[in-house]
């Protein structure tokens, strides 16, 4: 109804809400409420949004909230926008953060494609604009990550790299945006099919930003473990900073776009990632992301932010990783097995027993159900489900997992925890526990079955606590099934 009563020309809506927003206190809900409602509107430059029909009263009143009407550029005008900035010499700093508004480019840019939905458009010119966007997007998100670079490593200019750095980071949301909506082809062909390549040296420099890794080392993981640890004491001052947070958030918006890119499993993008070494870049990524989550939570200093930001990271990797399993391309899991990830996985990071130490009052409901878990931990155990499940599209690393398992006597370390759950944290006994519930209930339930003690203690454990029992309920089933099995083939 009121979107209705915004694209009224008799009744000027906007000045009607905008002396509701001058009356409302700040404090007032309905303040808050109204002038989210303009920000709403204005970010996603909706159609009711006309320059003509809003009174200069309204605009007056609206400035006085802290809020201004935005100036829609049409097709024609962004396609002389992106060709003049293209065609120019590359801007200089002052230039790329004053003169351009590359949030408001951006912005356009989607509401040219969203409102093409309920108005016509010219198709052609469209299409042209989208190719545009991207290679002007990419120039300037290049210049603006070399310019960061330089202001970087002059403290007085901290401020400048922080803007920089949002400039890259509004880019990187808006080819986020372009593949979420399938525009896969844009961003693979973008910079004369370069970007991917700028995308992997990009990340892998942000990554090593935040785990002390020097950037010549991340590349191969030359001794990941000892360079994090000779490099504690200055990791931990970055644990401290704000500008910690905007480097993890450009790195999981980067990896956000590559598991878009491996979810669209279309042979030309395929062989663009196979090409890049793909696979083993994100299996050493991976390791890195890990020796940074082991950071926030060795040193504390940002125990809030790090969780904060640990529930999106976690559901990246993991879907990273899975898109990656279901993939077409062999190539690409051949390349992920080289990078030893499931070797440090199943030999360190799935007996690693970190804990968030952030508190609970302090973080949000959503975060909470990570707070009381061993994150390296459970995410290991979340990529063996996952190869478990998928052992039909991805047989070699199946392989491997299974034979990384039994080097590292992973089930027999879950034994003796499951042997020991009078002594043992209730915590690693449910953990023990998911363990075996997940290789049973993914057909691997002989691997697990362990000897005649360990499934006399899980029946003990599950007697004894209702919770796990209503939990784990078909885990003594199956191992029982399993030991029957085996005696009948043992007497055959």
């Amino acid at each position: 109804m009121m979107l209705r009563s915004l694209n009224s020309a008799v009744t000027d809506c906007y000045l009607t809400l905008a002396k509701v927003l001058q009356r409302a206190g700040s404090k007032d809900p309905l303040h808050h409420e109204v002038k989210s409602l303009f920000s709403r509107l204005f970010e996603l430059r909706d159609s009711t949004i006309n320059a003509a029909l809003i009174s200069s009263s309204a605009r007056d009143l609206l400035r006085d909230a802290g809020l201004s009407v935005p100036t829609i550029r049409s097709l024609p005008e962004l396609i002389e926008f992106s060709e003049s900035l293209l065609t120019a010499a590359a801007p200089d700093e002052e230039a790329l953060l004053k003169v351009y508004s590359i949030s408001a480019y951006c912005k356009d840019i989607k509401a040219l494609l969203l409102h093409s939905q309920t108005k016509p458009i010219d198709l052609m010119g469209a299409e042209k604009m989208m190719r545009l966007a991207m290679e002007t997007t990419a120039r300037i998100a290049d210049i603006a990550w070399e310019y960061a670079k330089l202001r970087e490593r002059t403290p007085d200019r901290k401020d400048t790299w922080r803007r920089l750095m949002h400039v890259v980071r509004t880019v990187l949301d808006f080819w986020d945006w372009l593949a979420s909506a399938n525009n896969h082809t844009l961003i693979v062909n973008a910079k004369g099919g370069k970007l991917i390549e700028w995308l992997l040296v990009v990340n892998t420099a942000l990554l090593s930003k935040c785990t002390g890794v020097l950037e010549s080392e991340a590349a191969t993981m030359g001794k990941v473990a000892d360079s994090a640890r000779r490099t504690k004491a200055m990791k931990q001052e970055l644990a401290e900073s704000e500008d910690l947070q905007l480097v993890r958030r450009l790195s999981i918006r980067i990896q956000h776009l590559f598991s878009l890119l491996l979810r669209a499993n279309e042979d030309p993008i395929n062989e663009m990632l196979e090409a890049l070494n793909f696979g083993q870049t994100l299996g050493l990524q991976l390791q890195l992301q890990y020796e940074q989550l082991k950071l926030g939570i060795d040193s504390g200093a940002d125990a809030e932010g790090t969780l904060d930001l640990y529930a999106e990271q976690n559901s990246n990797r993991l879907a990273a990783v899975e898109w990656l399993l279901r993939s077409n391309s062999r190539k690409l899991q051949a390349q992920f097995l080289k990078s030893r990830f499931l070797e440090r996985m199943t030999a360190e990071y799935i007996k690693d027993t970190r804990q968030f130490s952030a508190k609970f009052n302090k973080i949000d409901l959503k975060f909470l159900a990570f707070g009381r878990s061993y994150p390296l931990r459970n995410e290991s155990m979340g990529v063996i489900s996952l190869l478990l499940r998928h052992r039909n599209t991805a047989p070699e690393l199946f392989t491997e997992l299974i034979q990384r398992l039994n080097m590292h006597q992973v089930v027999a370390h879950e034994c003796e925890i499951i042997k020991g759950f009078e002594t043992e944290p209730e915590l690693r006994v449910q953990t023990a526990l998911l363990f075996f519930a997940m290789m049973a209930g993914e057909g691997e339930a002989e691997t697990v079955r362990g000897d005649e003690r360990v499934t006399a203690a899980i029946k003990e454990i599950l007697e004894r606590k209702s919770m796990f029992r209503r939990q784990f309920a078909s885990l003594l089933g199956k191992l029982n099934s399993a030991a029957t099995a085996t005696k009948r083939a043992g007497t055959a």
